[in-house]
């Protein structure tokens, strides 16, 4: 099947022939989709934006927690040696 541009001019001239209002109606429905679409993708980005905080987050706790362990292990075996 070729490509024909008027196609779908043709083919909204044919609803509004059958009911008029209805090709309005169809681009109506076309642009609420499209915005639809594109708050879910909002909505996607910024649940996934504080995902990737949260794990940052836990990457420091995580870090911080395995640099400062072998300290306190270390100055506990010190102590226990000590005394």
């Amino acid at each position: 099947m070729a490509f024909r541009p008027t196609a779908d001019r043709d083919e909204f001239a044919g609803y509004e022939r059958i009911q008029p209002g209805a090709a309005d109606r169809i681009i109506t429905m076309a642009e609420k989709s499209l915005n639809a679409e594109i708050e879910a993708q909002r909505t996607s980005n910024e649940v996934a934006a504080k995902d990737h905080k949260a794990q940052n987050i836990c990457m420091i706790i995580a870090t911080t927690a395995y640099s400062i362990l072998p300290i306190i292990g270390f100055g506990s075996a010190v102590v226990c040696a000590a005394l």
